[in-house]
């Protein structure tokens, strides 16, 4: 089951696959909630649906501004992250090349993956989509940091290994 939704005062609709994002005051913050809890797809379902699975490292962060949604912020952050490896999927060349280079973008809203300035260097295992604004991450999907996920990585290449 999909849920859409739009960004306030914007014509773009956003896929937020298996994502209900809720906004839950807890102490001033707005928190995301993933439907059926996090992570909501099986590893094998997610490896379908994402468009693939890297190993990736943020090298840097922009924020885009746009004055008619977000007149005293901004409304996404472009990452551009350094791929160490492609492990499942259809990459783009610009992405399986030696030194591969990806972009994904992250809304400025409780749905975002979270990657911030302090995660430059960092490997992260991490599952892609794409969606029309760009390459995109779920908040609730099996990406994360792959000193956490080691496990994770281990049967992400059994599975691939056994599609080949």
């Amino acid at each position: 089951r999909s849920v859409s939704w739009r960004w306030p005062g914007s014509d773009r609709q956003r896929d937020g696959r298996r994502t209900l994002a809720l906004l839950l005051p807890l102490g001033g913050n707005a928190w995301a909630l993933c439907e059926g809890g996090s992570p909501n797809l099986t590893l094998a379902q997610e490896m379908r649906e994402a468009r693939f699975v890297v190993i990736a490292r943020p090298q840097t962060f922009m924020h885009v501004q746009d004055l008619a949604e977000a007149p005293d912020g901004y409304v996404a952050t472009r990452v551009r992250l350094k791929v160490d490896e492609v492990l499942y999927g259809k990459a783009p060349a610009e992405v399986t090349a030696k030194g591969g280079l990806l972009d994904i973008v992250e809304p400025n809203t409780s749905a975002r993956f979270g990657l911030d300035e302090r995660d430059v260097g960092k490997p992260y295992l991490l599952f892609v989509y794409e969606g029309e604004d760009g390459n995109w991450i779920s908040a609730c999907g099996h990406s994360g940091e792959l000193a956490r996920n080691r496990a994770t990585l281990r049967q992400v290449r059994g599975i691939a290994a056994g599609r080949r």
